[in-house]
This record gives C-alpha cells, sequence and structure tokens, in this order.
C-alpha cells in the first residue's frame, strides 16, 4: 500500500497518553475539490485534520501520523467517550457530501479504504464494532459518510459490523414500549441519547443509526425493523445490558 506524504497538516496533539487507539472514523470531505480539501486540512488556520485523505482515484494521503491526535471528529461522543480525537484514526474520503452533489463513492476508493482499514484494523487491533462514520459520534452535527456510503461491502470483508436480521416486508410502526426500549439499545450500541433526549435530537440521532444501519430507510423516525436491528445489534454484543 502506498501513501503519499508531500502533504503534512500541522494541525495535530499529542493523544491522551491513557487512551490507545480503539477506534477508526470515517468522513467525507464535503468541498468541491481535492485541492481545496488539501489545503483546508493542511491549513493552520483551519484547526481541522485527518490522518488519512483517499481521493476519487483511489489515491491515500498520509497527512498526519497515526501515533498523534488528528483532529477530526470534533465535538463527539461515542460510548461515553468524549475525546475521539484521542482514540481513533480520522479517514477522510473525497465526496461533496449532502450539501452539495453527494455522488456515490466508486470503487478505486473504496478498494484504497478497504485495504487502508484492513491494514490499521490489524495494526491496532481494533473490532468490527468500533469502525464508525463521523455522523455516528457527532449526529447532531454530522451526516457523513452518509447514507450512500457501502458498509456492506466492509462487512463482507470483516472490516466493520452489521447487525444480520430478515427484512420484514411490511414494517409495523413501534410501541411506546418499543420507542423507550429503543432509546436503550441506540445507547447501548454508542451513541449519545438517554430517557432526556429531546425528540429533536432523537431524530438526528435515529437518521445517524439509520444512515448506517438502514440506508433505505432514512426517515428520522423508527419502524419495527429499525428496532429489531438495534434490537439484534445489542444481543449480538451487550446481552448482559439490555434486562
Amino acid at each position: 500500500m502506498k501513501f503519499i506524504t508531500k502533504y503534512k497538516s500541522l494541525n495535530f496533539d499529542k493523544r491522551n497518553p491513557a487512551n490507545k487507539i480503539t477506534f477508526i472514523v470515517i468522513h467525507y470531505t464535503a468541498m468541491q475539490s481535492l485541492d481545496k480539501t488539501l489545503k483546508l486540512l493542511c491549513s493552520i488556520k483551519s484547526k481541522v485534520s485527518s490522518h488519512f485523505l483517499i481521493s476519487k482515484k483511489g489515491e491515500i494521503y498520509k497527512l498526519v501520523d497515526e501515533n498523534l491526535r488528528a483532529w477530526h471528529a470534533g465535538k463527539s461522543k461515542w460510548k461515553n467517550i468524549i475525546d475521539i480525537n484521542s482514540c481513533s484514526i480520522g479517514i477522510e474520503l473525497e465526496n461533496s457530501g449532502h450539501h452539495l452533489k453527494f455522488e456515490k463513492y466508486n470503487n478505486k476508493q473504496i478498494n484504497s479504504l478497504l485495504e487502508l482499514i484492513s491494514y490499521l484494523k490489524s495494526k491496532y487491533n481494533i473490532l468490527e464494532t468500533n469502525i464508525i462514520g463521523h455522523s455516528d459520534v457527532a449526529p447532531l452535527r454530522k451526516k457523513d459518510p452518509g447514507e450512500k456510503f457501502p458498509w456492506k461491502i466492509l462487512q463482507k470483508k470483516h472490516l466493520c459490523y452489521l447487525p444480520n436480521i430478515k427484512k420484514i416486508k411490511y414494517p409495523d410502526k413501534l410501541s411506546l414500549k418499543n420507542e423507550k426500549k429503543l432509546r436503550k439499545y441506540l445507547k447501548i450500541i454508542g451513541y449519545d441519547t438517554n430517557n432526556r433526549t429531546s425528540k429533536k435530537n432523537l431524530k438526528k440521532i435515529i437518521i445517524a443509526f439509520q444512515m448506517h444501519f438502514q440506508q433505505d430507510f432514512v426517515k428520522g423516525y423508527p419502524n419495527k425493523y429499525t428496532y429489531l436491528l438495534a434490537e439484534k445489534y445489542c444481543y449480538d454484543y451487550y446481552k448482559e445490558f439490555i434486562d
């Protein structure tokens, strides 16, 4: 695997020594060109960066050393961890994002991503459940990598986790009891939600979950399939916390 190292970002600091690298966070650049993206990520004025950037051509730019804390996650939270930057590696994918064209991720780009994630997952012993999107850790602010990101391709390579259940042909709406359980399941999975989460914020969290796990139903409200996906995730990994 070849890295392009001619571009270096100055936007980093030291990782918290108490935290080891346990997450990979995937982003899209949300910009119109690769040149503008490189300038932004390498400009000290921007105060943003990522460890890696993958172009539409599949080129992998290494902008920040993995041992350093890049500034890619921003204000975020996952599994009660608030300093995501200290325990994660950030990967940006060249893509205009939701507010522009939001084009599909192409094969060259995704193949390079698969190779990079496989390398990082092995090197740092990262769990499949810890390979996540920016919208997962910051659902109130971010939508990347979005519902067009091919999580299923990553799953086939054992580079992420997706709950596997039979598709329901006509999913019913949830009962109030199941809606309360869904909040609990989302929190167990890692999302920043609880019984006091407002309806407005809960909608954004559900959108983040659906963009990742239920990409054909990104509505901001749950149906029964949403609930069953979250339930299956918890039973697969966190059964002791369900009852």
